[in-house]
């Protein structure tokens, strides 16, 4: 064991705890975010369950993930300044974005990751650690996209070079780059400063880790000049935007997080046939359209605004990549839900915007009363929630519900649907019925035992059903049962 209490393999002779991360930081060299090491721990407990299911990290010893992860994504805090909106490209399980989020809450992280399951992890622990300063953007960065930032880290993702261009259109002029690399980066080096990337290289550190000793390169580059903006001819009578200050467009990013949507009451929703058909069926919950320069039109009707947005800043906004337009919108009232259950209330404790996008659809086409969002629920009017509803969100009834717990003061019969329930197909359907879809991962745990738990019969070896489709099928074998003379 070294004489800081941390032995060559990374274990730590200490009871692992917030204590011991702290002391980590301390001896690294990095006391000044030794306070951050409560919130280290919670992202720690968060990143082991979340590892079981997607392989978030190859080190498993807690000594080496605290090394290995929450110091090396610190370190670099020591030799080069990060302010204002930062881009972690490639963010995998989190790192160095989320150790970094807790660290500087004065910065506006941006956490690109392209795989799906991965940045669900992500925003739930966002919304676990109640990071506000944390977006995430669920893409592929490519070298025609942008993601409008000051600067953008990159930690054991890709080449340098590879790196770079991706950010290209991204990174202002005169914004950093920042790539964690090993110690045998000059071929990449060299690689980069033979391109026409905008970027040149400021300064190469190298440092090692405290315990194990095992050395790290932090290449440091500048972006040079800004690429030559598209130009394009306006739609007319809209208001061009094509800043990353305007106050406008920072307010719709906002609202791509389940925070902004709830804090405003306001929405984005994007694709030309849903603008076109929320237009004609509602437009007086469209404040105003959006559109991308050089892109898709839409019919807008008089006295709804116009705003016409630079390709990277409409880009942002587009998270499903449809082109646009996109509607700004204002989310009905949600009133709270009186506790009396109608002939068939679908409840939702879902927690992924998609889910209860779907399960709105699934609750209109097969004649559901009314959707109930139990505390906890994400939104039904968070933006990949109304894009997955297909614009249901704003027909049919969405009340506010208690939370899971509170389910027996229910006035009428609710069903949870558990795995481990009642087959559904041998019971009698009640002439009013609470249908109750769970969370991602705990399901209806928190459900009080009366109510009822049924299961949907499956053959095969999945253990479970997603939470949509599930709330699909049980509502369809209701409404199937009910038209059976």
């Amino acid at each position: 064991m070294g004489a800081n209490g941390w032995g060559a393999s990374g274990e730590s002779s200490k009871t692992p705890g917030a204590r011991a991360i702290g002391e980590a930081l301390r001896q690294a060299g990095l006391g000044t975010w030794a306070g951050c090491a409560e919130r280290l721990w919670a992202f720690h407990g968060l990143l082991k369950i979340g590892d079981a299911e997607l392989n978030l990290t190859r080190l498993r010893s807690f000594g080496a993930m605290v090394e290995g992860h929450y110091v090396d994504s610190l370190l670099p805090l020591l030799h080069c300044e990060l302010q204002g909106t930062v881009m972690d490209l490639g963010s995998g399980g989190g790192f160095p974005g989320i150790p970094l989020a807790i660290a500087r809450p004065d910065v506006h992280w941006v956490l690109v990751e392209g795989r799906r399951k991965r940045t669900e992890f992500l925003e739930q622990v966002a919304m676990s650690l109640r990071l506000s300063n944390v977006q995430v953007v669920p893409r592929k960065l490519n070298p025609r996209d942008c993601v409008p930032v000051d600067a953008m880290v990159a930690r054991a993702v890709a080449p340098a070079l590879d790196l770079l261009q991706r950010a290209e259109r991204s990174v202002r002029a005169g914004g950093v780059a920042v790539l964690w690399k090993g110690p045998d980066c000059d071929a990449e080096v060299t690689e980069v400063a033979a391109s026409s990337v905008g970027f040149v290289l400021e300064r190469s550190v190298v440092y090692r880790l405290p315990v194990s000793g095992a050395e790290r390169r932090l290449l440091v580059y500048r972006r040079t000049e800004a690429l030559a903006q598209e130009a394009a001819e306006s739609a007319p009578g809209a208001t061009v935007i094509e800043s990353a200050d305007n106050a406008r467009w920072k307010h719709w990013r906002e609202l791509l997080t389940g925070r902004g949507q709830r804090k405003s009451g306001e929405s984005l929703l994007a694709g030309a046939r849903l603008c076109a058909e929320l237009l004609e069926e509602d437009q007086g919950v469209v404040r105003g359209v959006l559109l991308r320069a050089r892109g898709r039109a839409v019919a807008t009707p008089l006295g709804i605004p116009l705003f016409e947005l630079a390709p990277g800043l409409f880009d942002v906004l587009d998270e499903a990549g449809t082109g646009g337009p996109i509607a700004w919108v204002k989310a009905p009232e949600r009133p709270a839900w009186d506790g009396n259950v109608r002939s068939l209330s679908l409840l939702i404790a879902s927690q992924q915007p998609e889910n209860v996008g779907a399960l709105v659809r699934s609750a209109e086409a097969l004649g559901a009363d009314e959707v109930v969002l139990l505390g906890g629920a994400a939104s039904a009017f968070h933006p990949r929630a109304l894009r997955a509803s297909s614009n249901a969100s704003f027909r049919l009834p969405i009340l506010q519900g208690p939370t899971m717990t509170a389910l027996d003061a229910v006035v009428g019969e609710v069903w949870a649907l558990d795995p481990q329930g009642e087959p559904l197909d041998g019971l009698e359907v009640p002439a009013r019925l609470g249908l109750l879809v769970g969370r991602e991962g705990p399901g209806v745990a928190e459900a009080p035992a009366s109510v009822r738990r049924v299961a949907i019969p499956m053959a095969g070896r999945a253990e479970s059903l997603n939470a949509a489709v599930a709330g699909a099928i049980a509502m369809f074998e209701v409404m199937r049962r009910r038209r059976q003379p």
